[in-house]
């Protein structure tokens, strides 16, 4: 009775981890893959970028989700301005307070302005100042700002590091 005991133990202990390994993400290798980013929903403060613009890999705007059709958002501006977005280009507002973990080289989109959200690659980090380098340009992201940082998507990354090039 006692080995059939510990035996039930190590198995539910083994199925434990087992599903705690697949909810995290980690694959069969071992590693670690990147979570999805949760999507804002109606009614949520979103980030989003602005296609059809000279900037457009570059330039985002932020404002409040008012309406989600499949992949397609509407986002109200706080000038009323209502914005369509595909739902890649989409990022939930940074919690205030919310702390960023990037690194020299990471492509990011950081608040420049009240309305503006500037796409770039992170040039420095230090505890109170993250330096992010635009095209043209370079611009500090000092404390208390430091929550206005979002880390973009794999595809953000590439479409900014295009725009860079030309």
């Amino acid at each position: 009775k006692g080995n059939m005991k510990k035996n039930l133990q190590t198995i539910i202990l083994a199925l434990t981890i087992a599903f705690a390994g697949i909810s995290l993400g980690c694959g069969a290798a071992g590693g670690v893959k990147e979570a999805a980013i949760k999507k804002p929903q109606v009614g949520e403060s979103a980030v989003f970028r602005l296609r059809g613009t000279s900037y457009d890999a570059t330039y985002y705007l932020s404002g409040v989700v008012q309406k989600i059709d499949g992949d397609k958002y509407e986002i109200m501006r706080d000038d009323n301005n209502l914005m369509k977005a595909d739902a890649p280009d989409v990022y939930p507002y940074p919690k205030e307070g919310s702390k960023i973990d990037v690194k020299v080289g990471d492509y990011v989109v950081a608040n420049s302005s009240d309305r503006v959200w500037i796409g770039g690659e992170v040039s420095s980090v230090s505890e109170s100042v993250i330096e992010v380098k635009t095209k043209g340009r370079s611009f500090p992201v000092i404390k208390p700002k430091l929550d206005k940082i979002i880390k973009v998507s794999p595809e953000a990354t590439a479409e900014i590091k295009d725009f860079f090039a030309k």
